[in-house]
């Protein structure tokens, strides 16, 4: 049994144009007690190529028929419409903030997380945000081994937990770690190509997911900042075969305009 590279997932580029969007690092802590927000809708451009996505937000990032196994996805190019938000409580004595919103980051990435989480400042020190992650509105295809007819998509949901370090010391350097548990809503990865039940459990995409991330942020004539970022990935799934461990990279590239914000990000799994 082979795996083909053709159904590794490869995000060449992404581009969101979004009203008064918040920096990558983490937005501010008010210095006023009392709730803020935002809802900030945006559009944009995403090329992405993929034979084990489905669907993102209603968006079709791959064939529902494909000929072979050894057939490389062809890249997928659409406008893409989100709506960012976020509803917060600040305590400005004590540098606390409580919220609930969508993760930026996440969508860029094609997982439309919620968090619902807290902020601490510690002055010098940095700032420290710790949340809980959920989501459920991907769509992967059931057995993406299906060849000569239409695939059927299922959902992949995940929930885990966020923490993150952002001021390091002072500076602009921000640290991230996340655990997903992935749930595969219909998970029948090799039923179509006639494998034992042992044969397919080695490609079950259940698991676990671990992230370690770090970025660094460059700003420059005060309205662009340019952040490299490393992610080290251990992707524990169920199946031996899906299981994997990596590197990835990434430069995602911000303008603060008003009233128009520009974010772009160039990846590269490893």
């Amino acid at each position: 049994m082979r795996l083909k590279g053709a159904f590794q997932v490869t995000l060449l580029s992404l581009v969101l144009v979004i009203a008064g969007s918040p920096a990558l690092a983490l937005d501010p802590i008010p210095k006023q007690s009392g709730f803020s927000g935002f809802i900030q809708p945006g559009v944009g451009y995403l090329s992405i190529e993929s034979n084990t996505v489905a669907k993102v937000l209603s968006f079709e990032l791959s064939d529902k028929k494909i000929s072979d196994l050894d057939e490389e996805p062809d890249s997928k190019s659409t406008m893409i419409a989100t709506i960012p938000y976020k509803i917060a409580y600040t305590f400005a004595g004590s540098r606390t903030q409580v919220f609930l919103g969508t993760e930026l980051g996440d969508l860029l990435s094609f997982d439309t997380a919620q968090q619902l989480g807290v902020k601490q400042e510690f002055g010098a020190l940095g700032v420290f945000q710790a949340g809980l992650l959920f989501s459920g509105t991907t769509r992967v295809w059931k057995d993406p081994y299906v060849t000569g007819q239409n695939r059927d998509d299922t959902s992949r949901g995940n929930m885990g937990g966020q923490l993150v370090w952002d001021k390091v010391f002072g500076s602009n350097l921000e640290l991230e770690y996340s655990l997903r548990k992935v749930d595969i809503g219909s998970e029948k990865s090799g039923e179509f190509l006639g494998l034992t039940n042992s044969e397919q459990d080695r490609l079950d995409r259940n698991g676990t997911v671990h992230r370690l991330s770090a970025g660094y942020a460059f700003k420059f004539g005060g309205q662009h900042t340019l952040t490299p970022q490393i992610t080290l990935f251990s992707e524990d799934l169920d199946g031996e075969a899906m299981a994997n461990t990596g590197v990835d990279f990434q430069l995602t590239y911000f303008y603060d305009g008003d009233p128009i914000s520009w974010r772009s990000r160039l990846r590269r799994p490893g």
